[in-house]
């Protein structure tokens, strides 16, 4: 399935699913074909994955802004804008 698309990013991301799928049925015993959950049980699990992504996010933010300049300088030109065009606001 993972080389039916030229995308590489896709490809890696199809078979990080995979991979992680397997990880968790070694881990857990089970995939998500369970029938053990509420719809609620579901959201909550799903909301406490957005949880931990944000914390993430905000670490890697606070590594960003920690980084020293030259790094930063980088990032920046890398991607285009300044740590000042970071608002917090969506694009």
């Amino acid at each position: 399935m993972a080389d039916e698309t030229d995308d590489r990013a896709v490809r890696n991301l199809i078979q990080r699913h995979c991979d992680r799928a397997t990880k968790g049925y070694e881990k857990y015993g089970t995939t998500t074909n369970r029938e053990d959950l509420s719809l609620r049980d579901w959201v909550l699990h799903a909301l406490e994955e957005q949880m931990d992504s944000c914390i993430y996010l905000e670490k890697m933010l606070e590594k960003i802004d920690n980084a020293p300049l030259e790094v930063r300088a980088y990032l920046e030109a890398w991607h285009g804008e300044s740590k000042e065009g970071r608002t917090g606001g969506s694009a």
